[in-house]
């Protein structure tokens, strides 16, 4: 099985990727984990990646374009990603050289940890010669072909659970993408995603721990991973996923832009720059101006 991780935080998952089951798997290669650093994808000298949401409001909503760009250079390059170093961190035990400084330029891989985990991979520089290709003109076909799914981790998302896990364990490929900051440009959702992730009731920062706990899950699912495979006949959650309790609470993982009008508990779709994008637009009533008449927009897309 193969899983990216689109993240503006990669370094987060070097521990998590470089220990217990989730580092046999990889070395076994019954795994692979592509950590994807989405400021790679950008192409403004300061690898901007937030901006000011369009209708006002607090903080910074995260932008589609370097998230279409590093999706797009996936969906590329497939087994043969370029300019893709290993992600496993270096240490006394695991690495025989030291990770180089993060770049953004492209450069000659450089070998991080032991060789032999081959399996996961850093994307710390663009796996296309110029990111901006992959605009102009490009088309997005999302997962949903029942090998492969991409999901945003999202406050506004479907309940992760038992049945969620052995659903993911199916397919091929799992594209996960990380929130950060108040929110995601909601176009991300209408686009380029299958589905939104929540994972629980709670508040978070962002999406990079909630991805960890679906990495974690899934992967204990996959054939090998596991000494004993009968075990998860006999877990708590597998003794009938019917019987799960499913919530239909939200959770907060950063991904969408806070929303509590009149007292209403939910998130409304936020969006920042570009108006258009690939000819995805921003609504007109977030550039309109009128305070009232986005007020009302948002209560009436509020959940």
């Amino acid at each position: 099985m193969k899983i990216n991780i689109l993240t503006i935080f990669p370094k987060l998952f070097d521990s998590f990727l470089s220990e217990t089951l989730i580092k046999k798997a990889l070395q076994a290669k019954l795994l692979e984990i592509n950590v994807v650093d989405i400021r790679a994808y950008t192409t403004d000298k300061h690898h901007t990646t937030d901006d000011s949401p369009y209708g006002g409001g607090p903080g910074m909503v995260m932008k589609i374009e370097p998230i279409f760009r590093a999706l797009k250079a996936l969906e590329n390059n497939g087994e043969k990603s370029r300019g893709a170093p290993l992600c496993a961190p270096a240490s006394e035990n695991l690495g025989r050289t030291q990770r180089s400084a993060p770049t953004t330029e492209a450069s000659s891989p450089t070998e991080i940890g032991d060789p032999s985990v081959d399996s996961c991979r850093r994307h710390s520089t663009p796996l296309l010669d110029n990111p901006e290709l992959a605009v102009e003109g490009s088309t997005w076909s999302r997962g949903g072909n029942g090998k492969s799914k991409v999901a945003l981790m999202s406050p506004r998302g479907r309940q992760f659970s038992q049945s969620v896990v052995e659903e993911y364990a199916k397919i091929d490929e799992l594209t996960l993408i990380c929130g950060r900051y108040e929110g995601v440009d909601y176009r991300v959702t209408e686009h380029l995603v299958d589905e939104e992730l929540s994972i629980g009731p709670y508040v978070m920062s962002g999406g990079e721990v909630p991805a960890m706990v679906v990495v974690e899950a899934v992967s204990r699912y996959i054939p090998g991973v596991l000494g004993n495979a009968e075990s998860l006949n006999e877990e708590t959650f597998s003794l009938g996923s019917s019987n799960i309790h499913k919530s239909s609470i939200i959770n907060h993982h950063s991904s969408a832009c806070p929303a509590k009008p009149e007292g209403r508990s939910g998130e409304y779709p936020c969006y920042t720059k570009p108006e258009d994008f690939n000819g995805w637009k921003v609504p007109e009533v977030l550039l309109s101006g009128n305070h009232a008449a986005i007020k009302k927009w948002r209560e009436e897309n509020t959940r």
